[in-house]
């Protein structure tokens, strides 16, 4: 492997850069098999430990299901079809994503990741396509390339849940709700580019979920729509109650092969890890870009057993919902997560449970404070305590938010976390500012002094020369 050599400024706009920094130049390709890995790895362990009439059954169900939040495919159809189709989704995308030469970076790495998570709880092959089929029309309309909506296409499948909304109603024949599946999933998938791109101003990328706070308001909008003419299915909460110690093995595994994966292609060296400390993860700050591929995958790695830990630590399952935290960690720790941000957000959201008058449950708490992680930028620009600050909001605003879009969109803790970040934010920059404005005053004022000092006693100097 070559090593070239990179400089970068201190400050361009608000983000902080790394000086001199060198990362192995990676080929396309090896990349792409390294994200391969993952999805190898289920689809194996899928087939293996799945029955044909059990495939066939557990697809069945999640076909059928309406794929609300929270639904978890583990306790729907059985751990082995589960995996199958969290493979079979990571698989569809990476061959999109390479047909269409695109080159793996931190964002492509986290919506990967996002939509092979939620594939445990509310994604799958049948209701995510007609989302790209809207982003395929949309460049159509606006003579655009594929290539640039494609990211947004595969975050906005997190309103996948109203598609399957609209199949699984008994109040119309089947095909009728595929017809309305397909305008309802294209029509998003048209008009998300659009609205992701204004709502990023209004937290400014100090949410890393900027489509989980678009598809929010969106979700708020549609859900009120299809419940005033009622067609919306009774919320429901399907969590895993079995033995899930084969899901943390396979995590626990591929998180150190991350690790030893990313050394050996750093030419056996962690040289440059450090460097990702330097950045606050404030949106757009791409590790791929600033540190290499290879270091990005070793903190992957790294946050991916901090999260695993965390859930030993609580107590918690390794079901569906937890799996797809974890899976949201791994993903955005090439897009602004790293130790050092992530850990107050942690802090802040378990230390809120603590003051809640109804206890909730592990599992909310765990996937609460994992995904809450998409606050990570305030913690790393503002410092620790208003990171655990942030956190604690998130942990209060994430379980009134439901209601507002019935679970019909899944990236409840993205939107929340949008909020926040928009209303928290301002005020923080605003102290922020007014310190730097008292620093900046004290100085100049010291400065006054030191000259109007100097200047009194070269004075007094002349004045005793002259009577002298």
């Amino acid at each position: 492997m070559e090593t070239i050599k990179k400089s970068e400024t201190i400050k361009k706009s608000e983000f902080k850069f790394i000086l001199e920094s060198k990362t192995p130049k990676i080929k396309t390709l090896t990349m792409y098999k390294v994200l391969l890995i993952l999805p190898t790895i289920l689809l194996a362990i899928g087939i293996l430990i799945s029955s044909p009439s059990g495939f066939f059954n557990g697809f069945e169900a999640i076909r059928l299901a309406s794929n609300t939040l929270t639904t978890d495919y583990f306790a729907l159809a059985g751990i082995g079809p589960t995996f199958i189709n969290s493979a079979i989704l990571m698989y569809a995308n990476i061959f999109l994503l390479y047909k269409l030469d695109l080159k793996p970076n931190g964002i492509i790495i986290g919506a990967l990741f996002l939509i092979g998570g939620f594939a445990f709880m509310g994604k799958n092959i049948f209701n995510t396509g007609a989302f790209y089929l809207g982003g395929y029309l949309y460049c159509k309309y606006h003579n655009k390339q594929y290539k640039t909506v494609v990211i947004i296409n595969m975050l906005s499948t997190a309103l996948s849940p109203l598609c399957s909304t609209l199949t699984s109603l008994d109040i119309y024949p089947y095909w009728v709700g595929l017809i309305l599946m397909i305008l309802s999933g294209a029509s998003i998938g048209f008009i998300m580019p659009t609205i992701s791109a204004h709502v990023m101003t209004a937290h400014s990328g100090y949410s890393l979920y900027n489509m989980g706070f678009a598809c929010g308001f969106v979700g708020v909008i549609v859900f009120a729509i299809i419940d005033g003419l009622g067609f919306t299915t009774p919320a429901q909460t399907i969590i895993y109650t079995g033995n899930t110690l084969l899901p943390m093995i396979i995590m626990i595994l591929y998180c150190l092969s991350l690790i030893i994966i990313g050394y050996k292609l750093n030419n056996s060296s962690f040289e440059g890890f450090k460097d990702i400390f330097q950045y606050s993860g404030r949106v757009m700050t791409d590790l791929v870009q600033q540190v290499g591929f290879a270091m990005t995958i070793v903190n992957m790695g790294v946050l991916g057993l901090m999260s695993i830990l965390f859930v030993i630590i609580m107590g918690g399952q390794f079901n569906g919902p937890v799996l797809a935290s974890i899976f949201g960690v791994i993903g955005f720790s090439a897009f602004g997560k790293h130790l050092k941000n992530t850990f107050p957000i942690i802090v802040g959201v378990t230390l809120a449970s603590l003051l809640l008058k109804d206890s909730i449950s592990t599992t909310t708490l765990i996937t609460t404070a994992l995904f809450g992680t998409g606050l990570a930028p305030v913690a790393g620009e503002f410092g620790t305590w208003r990171g655990i600050f942030v956190g604690m909001l998130h942990m209060f605003l994430v379980l009134n938010l439901v209601s507002l879009h019935g679970g019909v969109m899944l990236y409840n803790n993205g939107f929340s976390t949008g909020i926040i970040a928009m209303l928290v934010v301002p005020m923080m920059e605003s102290i922020k500012r007014e310190k730097d404005d008292d620093t900046d005053a004290t100085e100049y004022e010291r400065g006054v002094l030191s000259i109007l000092l100097k200047t009194t006693k070269k004075l007094i100097k002349l004045h005793k020369n002259n009577d002298s």
